[in-house]
């Protein structure tokens, strides 16, 4: 019997504060293999920084290679997990939507912008040039440090000021300065992003969204063909792939995986899942138990 895929939530005795920083050397003490080789649903958002060493971690059922210098982006609701890691030596910082929001307007979508959209940027990135490996370094130890301290009265806004300063980092090596047609191509993809996953249990029609978006269909493909190289019929296809493999390492059942993606029929759903991936659900769950 396949084991169900957690949701993993923010520890409950930090969870008032919403903010973690932690060794990865503390974090392979703290959990077993078993558990951080499995695929887990985060309910909360992830920033490792590898300082030294080699390794693999999977993200949304995708592997990446990470080394030093590198920097993963985990964000909300994806599922994540370890795989080759214990020669990494780094930091892991976890935090919640509302440690970042408060008083940060600007962070207010974060699923959807940098550097957590897993379509407009990278989840891992490389900090190669050895002057930029060691300010990030600086700063996240400082990070650590500051957490490390007895609690103060601003220590929490002390704490969402650094971890801004980090992601603004992030941003200036992610971004380069966006022209206005570029930016507002980038705001109507995210749009579609919010539309999609707000409405994808209900509706597959391409149609339906270009009336939810309120523009030309021309314009929403470009767009689409833009950011993925693909057309939008096949991008509303991944969407409602990426949320069928969610629920299915998160539940043993596939016929309410289907009901919940809004298929009338569990064979209806296996048929698009096996066209779309190449393998039926049930195949995708003994692969991902393993």
């Amino acid at each position: 019997m396949n084991k169900k895929t957690p949701k993993l939530s923010f520890k409950k005795e930090l969870n008032l504060i919403g903010f973690e920083i932690l060794s990865l050397e503390e974090l392979y003490s703290r959990k077993a293999p078993s558990f951080l080789t499995r695929s887990k649903i985060l309910q909360f958002y992830i920033v490792i920084f590898i300082v030294e060493g080699q390794g693999e971690h999977f993200i949304d059922f995708n592997a990446h290679d990470i080394s030093k210098g590198s920097i993963i982006f985990i964000g909300k609701n994806q599922a994540h997990a370890w795989q080759k890691y214990r020669s990494c030596e780094g930091f892991a910082i976890l935090f919640t939507d509302n440690f970042l929001y408060k008083n940060q307007v600007e962070f207010n979508t974060l699923s959807y912008d940098y550097p957590f959209n897993p379509i407009l940027y990278n989840q891992v990135i490389s900090v190669s040039e050895q002057a930029q490996f060691e300010s990030f370094k600086s700063l996240i130890r400082f990070i650590s440090e500051e957490y490390a301290l007895s609690s103060y009265a601003t220590q929490q806004k002390v704490l969402q000021t650094l971890l801004r300063t980090l992601l603004l980092k992030v941003h200036c090596l992610l971004v380069k300065s966006d022209s206005t047609t570029k930016k507002q191509s980038k705001e109507l993809f995210v749009r579609l992003q919010k539309i999609l996953d707000q409405n994808i249990m209900h509706t597959k029609t391409a149609n339906d969204y270009i009336a939810l978006l309120g523009v030309s269909y021309h314009q929403v493909n470009s767009v689409v063909k833009q950011y993925t190289n693909k057309s939008l019929k096949l991008f509303i296809d991944d969407t409602l792939i990426l949320h069928a493999k969610r629920l299915l390492s998160n539940d043993n059942n596939i016929s309410q995986s289907a009901i919940a993606l809004g298929f009338d029929e569990a064979t209806n759903f296996t048929k698009f899942f096996k066209k779309r991936t190449g393998q039926t659900p049930k195949e995708f769950k003994e692969f991902i138990s393993k």
